[in-house]
């Protein structure tokens, strides 16, 4: 029998959707950046839902949810995160323009072959390194985040843990190919805008 979950259900995850992208911004931000206060609140807003539809008899939908969706989905972030975090590359390299967009590029491509996580743990650290003799450099993580961690892995179910729950569901793996165009056009605008902004930033330093 399928059961029909009423819309008021999802406002805990709108709630929590909107606290992830404004206390950070408040003078909250500071308690929000610690790992415990962001479980205390995904408790406060997770265990009543979970009641909720025990209580209604769909204890049998969550516990499928949770083994088969849920725990491969976390496993998966977790291969991505601890194979790529123990990786660190270094370089000499000098921070222009062109090698910031080519570290990004490098990290768009991998995205979706090694997972957003795994492309943006291994190359974060080399695009920090890099960058740190700059002055302006808040808006390069910020073009890494949206171009490495969000917008690259489009192309195989590996790239984006979404798209590997669609693969479970499913999907064909290859089916995530016919992104490909759109892949490429977002892309190419970031990676073009970012060059543009940070060739802005890169005429105002002190030693230019």
């Amino acid at each position: 029998m399928e059961h029909m979950i009423p819309a008021w259900m999802l406002m805990p995850f709108a709630v929590q959707l909107l606290i992830i992208a404004v206390l950070p911004l408040t003078k909250w931000g500071e308690w929000w950046e610690s790992n415990l206060h962001k479980f205390y609140v995904s408790l406060l807003l997770g265990v009543p839902v979970g009641l909720w539809l025990c209580l209604n008899g769909m204890s049998h939908e969550l516990e499928h949810q949770m083994i088969y969706d849920y725990v491969p989905f976390i496993l998966l972030l977790m291969a991505l995160f601890v194979t790529t975090g123990g990786i660190c590359i270094r370089g000499d390299l000098k921070a222009t323009p062109t090698t910031s967009t080519l570290i990004m590029a490098l990290g768009w491509v991998l995205a979706s072959f090694m997972g957003t996580t795994g492309a943006a743990m291994l190359l974060v650290r080399l695009l920090l390194q890099t960058i740190s003799q700059r002055q302006y450099k808040a808006h390069t993580v910020m073009f890494f985040i949206a171009i490495v961690a969000n917008c690259g892995g489009l192309l195989t179910p590996l790239g984006d843990p979404p798209l590997f729950l669609l693969f479970q569901k499913g999907a064909p793996f290859g089916w995530f190919m016919n992104m490909l165009p759109e892949w490429g056009t977002t892309g190419a605008l970031l990676l073009g805008i970012y060059w543009l902004v940070d060739t802005y930033y890169y005429k105002k330093e002190p030693w230019h």
